[in-house]
């Protein structure tokens, strides 16, 4: 019975080690005919016989306020002051304020933007509402202004006397008004998200409109003088001017000058967009020099202005 345990222990020991070996001669043939890992080449991103395009660049890199724009503006001028003359365009120079009022235009410019900085150019035309009026008032001052009037007495008989006025009172109007005017600026600022804070420095013209009215309607012209000549107790005759052939009224005359007075304008403001669409606020000052500075000693002027603006980026 023993015998026959320990041979039955035998022959498991035996089919155990070549199962062992089976399985070790399975995994060899296996290794075999797994064919070597290969490496792909890269493959090229240049493809023969196809033109190169440029990548578009990302929209979010693009500055919100870079490239061209227009814009309409609106606001308050506040007129000349500090001039230094008493008089502008004779006008007395307090009375200058009055020119103070509306003031709207149009503004077309273009920007680049560089690390958040602003660099651009702008241009603009304005028209304005505000204008100022002086009155002059010429009293009489016509000799003689009335009749009889005795023009010789002594001398001999006289039958004429020419033309002469009784009167030459008159009422004058001088109307100072902005026309136009336009300036040329560079811009400068930093950029914040969808703000901008910015800096303006130029130079422009501006149409001062001066218009004049001289009412002469109360003047008097003795046209055709009646003349009476009476002879004197002793000797000679007194000529007199006893009426007059037809009486004549002034007239009212119109002249309009328009002057090119040149300035300076430098200013600040904040302007914020609203997808292709911006809106701005900004306070200017301007250096007015009176185009007739040069010949009257008169200094210049300054007047400043505060403009808001809608516009759009193209």
């Amino acid at each position: 019975m023993a015998e026959t345990i320990r041979a039955l222990q035998a022959r498991v020991e035996t089919l155990e080690a070549r199962s062992r070996r089976d399985q070790a001669e399975l995994r060899a043939v296996r290794r075999e005919r797994v064919p070597p890992a290969t490496v792909q080449a890269p493959r090229s991103l240049i493809t023969k016989g196809v033109p190169l395009t440029a990548e578009p660049i990302p929209a979010a890199a693009l500055s919100g306020f870079e490239g061209a724009y227009a814009a309409i503006l609106g606001g308050y001028n506040f007129g000349p002051t500090g001039q230094t003359a008493s008089t502008f365009f004779g006008f007395e120079s307090t009375a200058l304020s009055s020119l103070s009022n509306g003031r709207v235009g149009v503004a077309a410019g273009y920007n680049r933007v560089i690390d958040g900085l602003l660099f651009g150019i702008e241009g603009r035309i304005r028209t304005d509402f505000g204008q100022t009026e002086a009155f002059g008032i010429r009293p009489n001052s016509a000799f003689p202004s009335s009749l009889p009037y005795t023009f010789s007495f002594g001398g001999s008989a006289q039958s004429s006397f020419p033309d002469f006025q009784l009167s030459n009172a008159a009422i004058s109007k001088r109307v100072l008004s902005r026309d136009v005017g336009g300036d040329l600026v560079a811009r400068f600022g930093i950029t914040l998200d969808d703000w901008l804070f910015y800096g303006r420095l130029g130079a422009g013209m501006e149409a001062l409109r001066v218009q004049r009215t001289v009412d002469e309607t109360a003047s008097v012209t003795c046209v055709s003088p009646v003349v009476r000549s009476t002879p004197l107790q002793f000797s000679g005759f007194s000529n007199v001017v006893v009426a007059c052939g037809a009486q004549r009224n002034g007239t009212v005359t119109r002249s309009v000058d328009v002057f090119a007075s040149p300035y300076a304008v430098m200013g600040l403001g904040v302007e914020r967009n609203f997808g292709p669409m911006f809106a701005r606020i900004e306070g200017n000052l301007y250096l007015n020099l009176p185009p007739t500075a040069a010949a009257s000693g008169s200094g210049t002027s300054y007047a400043t202005d505060v403009l808001g603006a809608v516009g759009y980026r193209f």
